[in-house]
């Protein structure tokens, strides 16, 4: 007789889901409440810890905004939110036009950040980019860092519409990264040490440069997901 190992269940993912399902059932769109934590734990059967993680773990992709006292609100359905529901191919196809209006403008990010951010900012900004780089080298899931990462990159522009309209990218795309998909994960993992390479050049003040290695990995992470796609 065999006995299958029971595989474990991660319980921050179950109460993602069901949240998820809430939103798509009831056809919420960004600025309407969700019910409080309490009842949502009291909804899923889980500990209303349990349900703060997952609810911060929505909030820092950019779905939800959680005011303490005032409750929780959607902030952005997009479409890679609703992974389950919808076609793989067409997430992928999405991602890569979001890639290519992304790498002409934070290539513009990066050359305006690179000249007018402070040596103190920048600093800032390679010490944040060294926790993506830790959790690289152990292997573990570095995308909510560099998310971060390349949110404070943008602010530090110093262009108030561009980094609104990039904020909003990089959190429509954020989403459709984490399908559960070795390919992609590799994809991104193999973009931090180039990462680091446009670091570099930003610390030297060399904008010109630092927006050229930008332009050729966001290119490869274009051309592999085309791969994929296909």
């Amino acid at each position: 007789m065999t006995i299958d190992r029971i595989e474990k269940v991660d319980l921050q993912a179950q109460i993602i889901q069901e949240i998820k399902k809430h939103i798509y059932v009831n056809q919420l769109t960004p600025g309407d409440p969700l019910p409080s934590q309490a009842s949502i734990a009291e909804l899923v059967g889980a500990s209303r810890a349990s349900v703060r993680e997952a609810l911060k773990t929505m909030e820092a992709h950019g779905l939800l905004r959680v005011f303490n006292g005032k409750g929780i609100y959607i902030e952005n359905v997009d479409t890679s939110f609703f992974v389950g529901e919808l076609n793989k191919g067409y997430l992928l196809r999405q991602l890569v036009d979001a890639l290519g209006v992304r790498k002409a403008l934070e290539g513009m990010a990066v050359e305006e950040c690179t000249r007018r951010a402070t040596d103190e900012q920048l600093s800032a900004l390679s010490r944040l980019l060294s926790k993506v780089e830790q959790r690289y080298a152990r292997g573990e899931d570095q995308s909510e860092f560099d998310l971060k990462f390349h949110q404070k990159l943008v602010s530090l522009s110093g262009n108030a519409l561009l980094t609104h309209m990039l904020k909003n990218l990089l959190r429509n795309s954020s989403g459709i990264w984490n399908i559960e998909s070795p390919d992609l994960a590799v994809i991104l993992r193999a973009s931090i040490p180039a990462h680091r390479v446009m670091m570099e050049r930003m610390l030297a003040r060399d904008a010109a440069g630092a927006a050229r290695v930008h332009h050729d990995y966001m290119s490869r992470e274009i051309e592999l997901i085309r791969e994929i796609e296909t």
